[in-house]
């Protein structure tokens, strides 16, 4: 059933504890002079005459109490009268050039992995050409510009290619032939900064993309579930592990974490970061704590005194800073760093590409990083 208008004395009520009794009263006697005769006209009438009151703000929340139903259904009455209200064909309501930059737009889009879709679209001319257009526009749209763009499904893309630069690896193979080669496995430890962020549940979507697209690019970058922790695993090229660093971002643990029976600060180093990365305080501490000690029970009988570890790792900002370098530099280790974003990394005794184990798991679970060997013990 159709709701009902709303009386003058109600409106005039509500209006006086909304704002004040002047403000009623003035709306009010616009409104009398032209009379509504349906609920969804009242609203669109009374929004319309409160916004022409330059000395008051207005806000679909605050005449929630007035007309009894949720902002977000006034905004629905307010925005479906002014796209009825249109005058203009939709096919006449941008110029040549604003086609143009739609177009331009949604070509650049697709090419960065996040293709336009129908309601997205629509969003972007309203917030870019402040005008108000729906899905007959767009399908208008696509049916003029047919040669240059057209809608087609599109499935989620959870990862893409990762490269390296061929600098980088000629720089890393250099740094394996002149500070490894030749050192004992125990002195050669190599640790991998792993992320794990579950995906959403994704399905195909009908996204506008290039006429000439071909299948295998009709794909679309998804965003993960935040829900991100971090593992940094470290192990010697003889095979001594030591304790794996955790980094989550909540401050209480799932109970299947502690039903694995490892124990906090011996067999793993759980710590809380507030967005579930390593940063450089967390790296410095992991240094300092887990690594140097390893280093250091190694000298003199396995390790000389004055002998010098290595360190590979990851070429990231925070295994970088200068403070962490200077540490490592004091107590003789020469850290070396993977290229960025490298899959593969050389064997430093048959010196051919082979797949890297730890990096094998960088998809994995984080669970299954933590089922190492038992760590060493430092007496």
């Amino acid at each position: 059933a159709l709701r009902p208008p709303l009386t003058i004395d109600h409106i005039k009520a509500q209006l006086s504890l909304i704002y004040n009794e002047h403000i009623a009263v003035r709306v009010c006697m616009r409104l009398g002079a032209e009379p509504t005769f349906s609920f969804k006209q009242q609203v669109r009438r009374l929004w319309q005459e409160l916004k022409a009151c330059q000395d008051i703000t207005v806000s679909y929340r605050m005449l929630e109490s007035l007309f009894g139903i949720k902002k977000s259904r006034i905004s629905e009455i307010v925005v479906s009268n002014e796209a009825t209200e249109r005058t203009i064909p939709n096919k006449r309501r941008f110029s040549d050039n604003d086609e143009i930059v739609m177009l331009l737009e949604i070509i650049d889009r697709f090419q960065s992995g996040k293709p336009f879709a129908h309601q997205s679209f629509i969003n972007y001319i309203n917030e870019e050409f402040h005008a108000v257009v729906g899905r007959k526009f767009v399908d208008s749209f696509l049916d003029r510009h047919n040669d240059k763009v057209t809608s087609r499904w599109c499935i989620p893309r959870e990862g893409g290619r990762m490269e390296v630069s061929r600098d980088e690896t000629t720089r890393y193979r250099a740094e394996l032939d002149q500070y490894v080669v030749g050192k004992p496995t125990c002195a050669i430890i190599v640790i991998d900064e792993c992320g794990c962020q579950n995906w959403p549940d994704a399905r195909p979507q009908l996204m506008l993309v290039p006429s000439d697209a071909s299948q295998k690019q009709l794909r679309y970058k998804v965003k993960r579930n935040g829900h991100l922790y971090t593992v940094m695993p470290a192990i010697s090229l003889c095979g001594d592990t030591l304790p794996p660093l955790l980094v989550t971002k909540r401050l209480t643990l799932d109970i299947d974490v502690h039903a694995t029976g490892l124990r906090e600060n011996e067999d793993v180093i759980i710590v809380h970061g507030p967005k579930g990365y390593i940063n450089t305080l967390i790296f410095r501490a992991q240094v300092i704590d887990v690594l140097l000690p390893y280093v250091d029970s190694l000298r003199p009988d396995k390790l000389g005194a004055d002998q010098e570890a290595i360190l590979i790792m990851d070429n990231l900002p925070t295994h970088k800073n200068v403070d962490t370098l200077e540490i490592l530099r004091r107590a003789n280790v020469r850290p070396v760093f993977i290229p960025t974003r490298l899959l593969q990394h050389v064997n430093v005794h048959s010196r051919q590409q082979q797949p890297n184990l730890l990096y094998g798991t960088r998809n994995g679970s984080w669970m299954a990083l933590l089922q190492l060997p038992s760590p060493l013990r430092f007496e």
